[in-house]
C-alpha cells in the first residue's frame, strides 16, 4: 500500500474548535460522506505486536493463547473506547501542543497500554451518559470563550490605563519644566548680608526649576556659609518665586579655644574665628576641653556630660538679674563642682556645683545691690550654701 493510498484510508480527526463529537462526526460525514467500514483505517482492531514480546512457551495450548487474544482485543478495544469518550482537550499537553502516539507497523496508533489511565477514564464515564459529557464539554467551551472574552476586555483596559499614564507622566514633566521655574528669589530680615550672598549661599539659581531644591537643604546652607544669620525660613510660591526669611545673630560670648578667639552666640554657634575686634558687653567664657569648633556650628565638647551642665549654668545666668544689667564679665566653667565668676571687675562669685543656680545668683544680686559692700573694694562672695552670702573683702593692692 502506498504512503498516498494509507492517508486516503485512514482517517485522522483533529478538532479544529471546542464541539462535540457528534457535531463532529456529522460534519465529517457531510463533508466525505459515509464511511466504508471495511476500509476505516482496519489496523485499529488488530492487537499491536511488539518486537520485544516473549515467544510463546512450547506446547502452549491453543485454546488459551486464543483466549488470551480473545481478553487482548477486548481490553484493546475497551481502551480505545475509553479513550474516544475522552473531551477533546485530554490529548493535549499543557502547553496545548497535540502529542501523537507512536504507529503499529500496520498502521495508525499503537495501542496506548497503560492500564491506570484507561481505568480512570473508565470509572469517570461509568456513570455519564453521552448527553451529560456533552453538556460538561459545552460547558467548558462556554467558560474557556468567557475567559478569552474578559482576558481581551482586561488587556485593552490594561493597556490604555498605560498608555494615559504614560501621557500624563509626559505632559506634567513638560508643564513641570516650562512653568515652574525659578524667575525671582526674595530675601527678607538680614543686615550682615547681601541678597546676593544668601541666594549663592542657598544654591539657588534664577532658571532652576521650582522643585529642584530641597527647602531644609538650603536652610542649612545658609547658617553654615553665613554663620550670623539665626535661622533661615525658605519658601516655595509656585509657580515661579521663593522666599527667604531670615533672622540675625549676635555674639554673646567670646572664649579662647585652642589659641584662637571665638565669638559665640548664646546657643553655643560659632559665629566667628580671631575678629579684628571684639565687641564691648561680651561675657568671657573659660571652658572645658571642646571637641569641633567650626564656624556656623555649634560647640561640640569632648563630653556629653560637660555641655549638659554648661547649657544649664549658661541658661540661668544669662536669665538672671546680674546679666540683665550687665555685671557679669566672666564664667569659668572649667569645673562642673567648681563654678565661678566675677561681676563689675570687682567681685568673685564662689558658685559651687550647677544645683540652684538660679537662686545663688539672686542671692549674689541681693549683696551686690544692697549697698553694704565698701565701693572700689575687691570681695569674694561665698554662694555654695543657698539661703547666706558669705562675703569675704580683699584689700591688697589690686585685689588679689
Amino acid at each position: 500500500m502506498s504512503a498516498n493510498q494509507q492517508n486516503r484510508d485512514e482517517i485522522l480527526y483533529i478538532y479544529d474548535r471546542v464541539c462535540t463529537r457528534e457535531a463532529k462526526q456529522r460534519e465529517v460525514l457531510r463533508k466525505y460522506g459515509m464511511v466504508d467500514a471495511l476500509t476505516d483505517n482496519p489496523s485499529r482492531d488488530r492487537v499491536y505486536v511488539s518486537p520485544y514480546a516473549r515467544p510463546a512457551k512450547k506446547g502452549a495450548s491453543p485454546t488459551r493463547t486464543r483466549r488470551n487474544t480473545e481478553r487482548q482485543n477486548d481490553r484493546t478495544t475497551g481502551r480505545r473506547r475509553a479513550y474516544a469518550s475522552r473531551p477533546a482537550y485530554a490529548s493535549a499537553s499543557n502547553d496545548g501542543a497535540y502529542q501523537y502516539r507512536p504507529m503499529s507497523p500496520e498502521g495508525g496508533e499503537a495501542a496506548h497500554d497503560n492500564r491506570f489511565h484507561a481505568g480512570i477514564d473508565w470509572f469517570l464515564n461509568f456513570f455519564e451518559s453521552p448527553e451529560s459529557r456533552a453538556e460538561a464539554e459545552m460547558r467548558i467551551a462556554k467558560r474557556r470563550a468567557a475567559a478569552a472574552k474578559r482576558w481581551k476586555e482586561y488587556r485593552h483596559v490594561i493597556l490604555t490605563a498605560i498608555i494615559l499614564l504614560v501621557l500624563a507622566a509626559v505632559i506634567g514633566t513638560v508643564c513641570y519644566r516650562v512653568f515652574f521655574v525659578v524667575q525671582d528669589v526674595d530675601v527678607s530680615g538680614s543686615e550682615n548680608y547681601a541678597e546676593a550672598d544668601i541666594v549663592d549661599a542657598a544654591g539657588i539659581s534664577l532658571g532652576d526649576t521650582l522643585y529642584s531644591f530641597r527647602a531644609s537643604d538650603a536652610e542649612g546652607e545658609i547658617t553654615f556659609l553665613c554663620p550670623y544669620i539665626k535661622s533661615a525660613d525658605v519658601r516655595r510660591h509656585a509657580p515661579t518665586s521663593v522666599s527667604i526669611t531670615l533672622e540675625d545673630d549676635v555674639p554673646a560670648y567670646v572664649t579662647n579655644i585652642w589659641g584662637d578667639t571665638v565669638l559665640l552666640s548664646a546657643g553655643l554657634r560659632v559665629l566667628e574665628l580671631n575678629p579684628d575686634a571684639v565687641p564691648d558687653g561680651l561675657i568671657t567664657l573659660i571652658l572645658p576641653p571642646v571637641d569641633k569648633s567650626v564656624a556656623g556650628r555649634v560647640l561640640v565638647f569632648t563630653g556629653s556630660r560637660a555641655e549638659r551642665y554648661i547649657r544649664n549654668v549658661l541658661a540661668d545666668a544669662m536669665t538672671s538679674k546680674l546679666a540683665e544689667d550687665g555685671m557679669i564679665e566672666v564664667i569659668d566653667l572649667t569645673d562642673e563642682y567648681e563654678i565661678t565668676m566675677e561681676a563689675c571687675g570687682l567681685y568673685s562669685l564662689t558658685c559651687g556645683g550647677e544645683s540652684d543656680m538660679g537662686l545663688k545668683l539672686k542671692m549674689a544680686y541681693a549683696a551686690i545691690t544692697s549697698g553694704q559692700l565698701e565701693e572700689d573694694v575687691h570681695a569674694s562672695i561665698n554662694l555654695k550654701e543657698v539661703g547666706e552670702a558669705t562675703v569675704i573683702n580683699d584689700y591688697r593692692e589690686g585685689g588679689k
